[in-house]
């Protein structure tokens, strides 16, 4: 398989799991009771905004590009697999859960601190009052 559509095979199957993190941690800080969530609501709404954007240029490559099709099939034995087709070509991806979940982490920390971080514009939501004020 070429080297490119195989980055973005995976990509096309990792962005999803990212996306639902984020959006899963930015719904847990937004219901916490922490004093300083808004700077990192604010950080996670800048990634989960680029994320989506990625994503969506991903699925676009993947259909409109390539013409590949992506699927999931199931897991099986701690092994998650995908078919893929592309032209002629088919095969199978298996990734063992502990792989996905370190690969999907990876993605997180460089969307969040790495090279595919963007600059994180503060949303000037108040701060709520100090206990001692």
């Amino acid at each position: 398989m070429n080297p490119i559509i195989e980055r973005t095979i995976y990509s096309f199957i990792l962005l999803p799991y990212v996306l639902k993190i984020f959006k899963r941690d930015r719904h847990q800080f937004y219901n916490s009771s922490s004093k300083v969530k808004w700077i990192y609501l604010d950080m996670l709404d800048a990634s989960i905004e680029t994320v989506q954007e990625d994503y969506n240029a991903v699925r676009q490559q993947v259909f409109a590009k390539y013409h590949l099709n992506v699927k999931y099939v199931g897991k099986e034995d701690d092994m998650v697999q995908y078919k893929w087709t592309h032209k002629n070509e088919s095969g199978v991806i298996w990734i063992s859960s502990a792989e996905l979940r370190e690969k999907t982490k990876r993605l997180m920390s460089d969307y969040l601190y790495g090279p595919l971080a963007v600059e994180v514009t503060p949303s000037g939501k108040p701060w709520p009052p100090l206990d001692d004020e």
